[in-house]
């Protein structure tokens, strides 16, 4: 069975820790073959309709604000603007600590409790998305922004991180 692995991962240093599938490419990501690319490709192109569609639906939703006046169509991009910014900004953080610590992060206790309680914040978020779904259509197109973005960049998220730490190089 090693020698399956080795023939698996060439570039894989034989006494290093086993590498970890990363979220969308896998294990294809230890020797970075066509598999690899054409699972990359296909993120950025998942990534792209996403953002696409969640602009196009935020696009909809300013337009028919327009005939109600230009203080609702003030308000209305300010609060979109605000929103999505939020969540790219909060995005962009989470996939710079994936970069820097892996998908596990630092692994304290205090991040595990923290890690309940965004739990227990996003559970709620995804109760009242009904209600405030013209709400979350900014907040879905700043959380889609930053990975089609990020998807354009050398690695994959989280795979700096895991070569570093599988002896690769990085």
């Amino acid at each position: 069975m090693a020698s399956l692995t080795r023939q698996r991962f060439k570039e894989h240093p034989p006494h290093a820790l086993p590498p970890r599938p990363l979220q969308f490419v896998g294990l294809t990501w230890v020797d970075r073959g066509p598999a690899y690319w054409l699972r990359r490709a296909g993120t950025t192109l998942f990534w792209f309709l996403a953002a696409a569609v969640t602009g196009a639906m935020a696009v909809a939703v300013i337009v028919t604000s327009i005939p109600d006046g230009t203080t609702v169509l003030a308000v209305a991009l300010g609060v979109y603007a605000l929103l999505c910014g939020g969540a790219a900004c909060i995005v962009t953080r989470h996939i710079h600590t994936v970069d820097r610590f892996g998908t596990t992060g630092a692994g304290s206790r205090e991040q595990a409790g923290l890690d309940g309680r965004r739990s227990v914040v996003a559970r709620a978020a995804t109760a009242l998305t009904p209600v405030f779904m013209v709400l979350a259509i900014p907040l879905a197109l700043g959380a889609v922004l930053p990975f089609f973005i990020r998807s354009f960049g050398r690695y994959s998220v989280g795979e700096r991180y895991e070569r570093r730490r599988a002896g690769l190089s990085a």
